[in-house]
């Protein structure tokens, strides 16, 4: 029974919806909603295009990259990289932790990357502890312009990075990987587009000292100074 009010003054009347109608469609609701939250539970891109991975994972061999067996992080990258097309993404589900990254971590076209996941509850979403990607100084780029890189997309398209933490070690005064300096960076993309970095914490470290001026050359003789003014002092 539906209940309308009228404004002051004016009678108050009820009507009687169809029950029925309203039951069928309360129930195609469920259904629907039912089914979406299934799918992206379970997986967001179909069978197969899923890749978990944990700190210290498998490097291949049976399984690798499943639920039982999650890869390494590099690992699961190459492979998912090698067959994600525009049609088909791949997702890579990365457990909480701690990941050591000794080498710039490369983006590729059309590879989702979701972090948070626990492992210990089925790969359930969490916000108990955090994903988080530690880059070390290990193999920065010496080439001109010297640089250290957590993660780098040049030219990607269709990428994601979810629920990352991205630490990216600096440098200490004084210290002088090359006689440039050497410039840190979190996350480095040029010429990319239809991305999506969602709640993610990035830290980029102190960038390296340069190299000390050269010291300077001996100044010049100075000018001839002007002639001085004679001034009275009447006493």
């Amino acid at each position: 029974m539906v209940v309308e009010q009228r404004a002051a003054g004016l009678a108050t009347f009820t009507k009687s919806p169809n029950i029925a109608s309203m039951a069928h469609w309360l129930h195609r609701l469920v259904v629907i909603a039912s089914f979406l939250s299934g799918v992206w539970a379970q997986d967001p891109c179909g069978e197969g295009r899923i890749w978990y991975v944990r700190p210290g994972g498998c490097t291949g061999g049976a399984n690798c990259g499943s639920r039982s067996n999650p890869a390494d992080i590099y690992w699961a990258r190459n492979q998912a990289c090698a067959v994600a097309t525009p049609t088909a993404p791949h997702v890579i589900r990365l457990a909480v932790g701690n990941y050591t990254l000794n080498n710039t971590l490369e983006l590729c076209s059309h590879v989702y990357w979701d972090g948070g996941y626990d492992e210990s509850q089925q790969w359930k979403k969490t916000n108990a502890s955090v994903t988080q990607l530690n880059r070390t100084t290990a193999n920065a780029e010496t080439n001109w312009p010297p640089r250290l890189i957590g993660i780098r997309g040049v030219n990607v398209t269709n990428f994601q990075l979810h629920d990352i933490t991205l630490n990216v070690q600096g440098y200490a005064p004084g210290v002088r990987p090359t006689n440039h300096g050497m410039s840190v960076y979190g996350i480095y993309l040029a010429g990319c587009s239809d991305y999506r970095i969602v709640r993610c914490e990035v830290n980029p470290g102190r960038a390296a000292d340069g190299a000390n001026a050269p010291g300077g050359t001996v100044g010049g003789n100075g000018g001839g100074g002007c002639a001085g003014a004679l001034s009275l002092i009447h006493i």
